[in-house]
């Protein structure tokens, strides 16, 4: 098999960190966070990085994951993940951490590391956690002066350091970034909204912002090269990637497990007999699709099915009262968006119910879009609705004929992937502006308010694109819908279209699921028309219990010419 993540699918998020190495080379230090949901390949990436980074003789890696059981607990991890980055960067010698030579065998590269460790090792019974945690983070700055070398330090779900029993763990970590001008700080994060917060109120330092790199799920053509890459000797049908697509969002870990679980129906023989060219690509039926997610989802041994309860598990501890946070994700899962829904469904008063919201919202398990709640994760959405939540509401626990029911949804939401296919672009648009009723929403972190349309119109345009214009009592909105890159006689023929109008429109959109060039977006921001890539325009889909659009071709890439085109200049100068 080959590895988990074809190299070009993450290319830019590692040439922008080794063009933050090579700064720090050269005496200038960015630091960096990386943010994404769980399952994003966040700790892959470190990994890979460690391993890069060990085999270049002026750096060393050290990575530490932030998440402890208690105080002392987390001061064992660091100290070993301190001393096994100087071992791996210092020495060729593998030593393993388990033993009891593990900081003797570094003493001596580093002797006075070592020294700091042993001392600080000792403090342990006897010091408060402050003056300990202080010492602690320092030693990465002894670490760089002692061996002369740039110390990149990578701390994994570093918003864990706020369950320490200290008061401001980050104010004794950000001073020691501000004195710290030989390391690299590193940190990662899947609770993005926390983290950002931790960026804003606590290390928000003169020399040591952090520059944030937001991982998300694959595009839906780079989802179909991790599937091939992954099941190289197994032939799927488009169908079968974009129900796959659809079902995972595109989710690298997810991918991963679905792929592994497809890959055990076919015997290790005939796979290996494909790398050996002696026979054609092995061919999955619609059942081997079906069958991987009935049992990555349902079985208790499913991986799958294992971290979702996992996750639910940690919803649970958050109150004494965890039916109430439970129902509402089930609420939620089952298409209710607005706190009156949930309200109603939890059976709990409004103001009790927005509480609840609130700390799920809090703990990252839903997100809040306005006035709209919804859970980000397609499939951890698709298992509360359609396993926990029946599970728990079955009367006779009937596991055979439950596990038949769930693979017929399962086939029924396969249809239902193959049918959306063929519907265009603009009917989804239009399907979407009807549903709207006056809600508050969040679109690219800018707060738009989507009036209830009393009427809406459509047409073809010059064979490119589709307008759509949508009217209430008080507002107009002018729509144009591509499939193709836009471009920027795009932007300009719906400016000219929102001029023929009395009243000009209220609110002028550019729907551009196949990609727009770099001319025409900027042309586009400064004539303060909304651009709804594919992704955004996807969240909104799923925000109204619409099917999303699966487009297994990349879209084109912004284009790469001057800074601005001859129409862009035009208006921007005017």
């Amino acid at each position: 098999m080959r590895g988990p993540e074809p190299v070009f699918i993450r290319e830019q998020v590692r040439f922008q960190i080794e063009k933050r190495i090579e700064a720090l080379l050269k005496g200038y230090r960015q630091n960096l966070g990386i943010l994404g949901p769980e399952g994003m390949g966040k700790t892959f990436i470190l990994s890979s990085l460690f391993r890069t980074f060990s085999l270049q003789s002026q750096l060393i890696p050290i990575y530490v994951h932030a998440e402890a059981l208690h105080f002392n607990h987390f001061i064992d991890r660091w100290l070993k993940g301190v001393i096994s980055g100087l071992l791996t960067g210092l020495s060729e010698q593998k030593i393993s951490s388990q033993g009891e030579n593990f900081f003797e065998a570094a003493e001596p590269f580093v002797p006075k590391t070592v020294e700091r460790i042993k001392h600080l090792k000792k403090q342990l019974c006897r010091e408060k956690s402050a003056p300990l945690l202080k010492e602690l983070f320092s030693l990465t700055g002894v670490a760089a002066r002692e061996t002369g070398r740039k110390i990149i330090l990578m701390i994994d779900e570093f918003q864990a350091l706020s369950r320490l029993p200290v008061a401001n763990p980050y104010a004794l970590l950000g001073h020691e970034i501000m004195i710290q001008p030989n390391t690299l700080f590193m940190v990662a994060s899947s609770q993005a909204a926390k983290a950002h917060e931790i960026f804003r109120e606590h290390l928000t330092l003169l020399f040591g912002n952090f520059e944030v790199i937001k991982l998300v799920s694959f595009s839906f053509s780079q989802a179909s090269a991790f599937l091939t890459n992954r099941l190289p000797f197994l032939s799927l049908t488009n169908s079968q990637k974009r129900f796959l697509i659809r079902m995972t969002d595109g989710c690298p870990a997810y991918l991963e497990m679905l792929s592994d679980r497809l890959a055990s129906f076919f015997p290790r023989r005939q796979r290996e007999a494909f790398f050996l060219s002696e026979q054609d690509f092995a061919p999955a039926t619609d059942e081997d699709i079906l069958t991987a997610f009935q049992d990555e989802l349902f079985d208790e041994k499913g991986r799958l099915a294992l971290r979702f309860e996992r996750r639910l598990e940690n919803c649970k501890h958050l109150s004494k009262d965890p039916a109430a946070f439970v129902q509402a994700l089930w609420a939620v899962a089952e298409g209710r968006r607005r706190v009156s829904e949930i309200a109603f469904s939890i059976q709990r008063k409004s103001a009790e119910t927005k509480k609840i919201l609130s700390r799920l919202v809090e703990e990252n398990f839903l997100f809040k879009q306005g006035a709209f709640y919804s859970l980000e994760d397609p499939l951890f959405q698709f298992w509360l609705r359609w396993i926990d939540h029946r599970k728990q509401s079955l009367p006779i626990q009937d596991a055979e004929r439950f596990r038949e029911e769930f693979y017929r949804v399962l086939a029924g939401e396969f249809e239902k992937s193959e049918a959306e296919e063929n519907t265009g672009v603009a009917a989804k648009a239009e399907a979407l502006l009807r549903e709207f009723r006056n809600d508050v929403l969040e679109i690219d972190d800018r707060k738009i308010r989507c009036p209830q349309f009393s009427e809406i119109s459509m047409r073809p345009a010059h064979g490119r694109f589709f307008a759509l214009v949508a009217r209430s009592p008080k507002e107009k909105w002018i729509c144009h819908i591509l499939r193709e890159l836009a471009r920027e006689e795009d932007v300009l023929s719906l400016l000219e279209e929102s001029k023929r109008y009395r009243r000009s429109a209220h609110r002028k959109i550019l729907i551009t699921v196949g990609g727009i060039e770099q001319n025409a977006k900027l042309m586009a921001q400064e004539a303060k028309v909304q651009l709804w890539d594919l992704r955004s325009f996807n969240r909104l889909l799923d925000l109204y219990n619409q099917p999303k659009i699966v487009l297994l071709s990349e879209p084109e890439k912004e284009f790469d010419g001057p800074a601005l085109g001859p129409l862009a200049q035009s208006l921007h100068s005017a």
